[in-house]
């Protein structure tokens, strides 16, 4: 005779759903966390474009424009559009630069290595529930 017990359709429906909540709970907390650090931050007002360390331009991202830098290594051609920048064409060879999408929070960089040109999102608003001053001294 064995030391197992048998176990009826109930207990077996515990142990399942304790199994599901085990899987689901970390999912769940991931995602949170992957929102709250996407969603969170400052968006931006501007982006400042660099070109050997130098600014070379600052364009509001409130308006949709196009930014053509014609430098001594390349091209590349920055697009503006819904409060968003990114890099629509480079005429680098690795093209990392344009693959890398688009951005719109405070501190995100487009980076041309090649090239040596930047466009970093400067200066914004406070994200939604966020104020806008971080500290009072008095």
């Amino acid at each position: 005779m064995s030391g197992k017990t048998a176990q009826g359709p109930s207990a077996l429906l515990r142990r399942r759903r304790r199994d599901i909540l085990l899987i689901l709970l970390p999912l769940l907390l991931a995602a949170a966390l992957w929102a709250a650090l996407r969603l969170g931050g400052r968006t931006g007002g501007s982006v400042t474009v660099r070109a050997n360390g130098a600014v070379v331009a600052v364009l509001p991202l409130d308006r949709d424009d196009r930014f053509l830098w014609e430098g001594e290594q390349g091209t590349n051609l920055l697009v503006i559009e819904n409060g968003t920048v990114r890099m629509e064409d480079a005429d680098c060879p690795d093209r990392l630069c344009v693959h890398q999408g688009a951005v719109s929070r405070e501190g995100e960089s487009i980076v041309c290595l090649p090239h040596k040109l930047t466009a970093t999102v400067t200066g914004g608003s406070p994200a939604a529930g966020e104020d806008a001053v971080d500290a009072v001294a008095r």
